[in-house]
């Protein structure tokens, strides 16, 4: 039975925390991955994906707590149905998209100033709770886990701390594989 160990990737981009989101988002384009483990003090602390710094670009997002304001209702009976002024009251900006933010960004850059990516940093946007693996887990229990958590990474922790990262495409290419095989 093949396992983590068979298939994960042993040399890992890290992030440190205090790196800024343009500096993360340049790693990953750099080493052409799309997240990595945020490592301080030789521990990792967290996770950082394309997806942290997209959402941390687009601006704050709805929680539980964000709909009992205890301020009065911002639909009220005269309104048409849309959700236009809730979401404007809540965010000044809302009508931006990405990538009129991301644009923004670049247009601050070149008048001298700066953009969310640059004010921001990794400790800022990462997710902090870890999903991992052992290296000696199967390969199934890695991809279930992905799976039932909705995400393309499981860091591979063993006793002496991270020894590497496996993947949606690892898991991928290893299945391709073994179709090849059974052809």
């Amino acid at each position: 039975m093949q396992v983590v160990r068979d298939i994960m990737t042993t040399t890992v981009v890290t992030l440190d925390p205090a790196m800024t989101l343009r500096e993360a988002a340049t790693m990953f384009a750099d080493h052409h991955v799309s997240g990595a483990p945020v490592v301080a003090n030789g521990r990792v602390v967290g996770v950082l994906s394309a997806s942290d710094i997209l959402g941390a670009e687009a601006g704050p997002t709805m929680r539980d707590e964000d709909f009992d304001t205890g301020e009065p209702d911002l639909l009220d009976d005269d309104d048409d149905g849309s959700l236009a002024p809730f979401f404007s009251r809540l965010w000044p900006d809302a009508a931006m998209d990405v990538d009129e933010r991301f644009g923004a960004g670049r247009n601050a850059d070149r008048a001298g100033g700066s953009s969310l990516l640059d004010d921001r940093t990794v400790s800022d946007a990462m997710t902090r709770t870890v999903l991992e693996v052992r290296p000696d887990a199967s390969i199934g229990l890695a991809a279930d886990r992905m799976a039932t958590s909705s995400v393309h990474r499981l860091l591979v922790i063993d006793d002496d701390g991270l020894a590497g990262i496996i993947t949606t495409t690892d898991i991928a290419r290893w299945l391709a594989g073994r179709l090849k095989a059974l052809r």
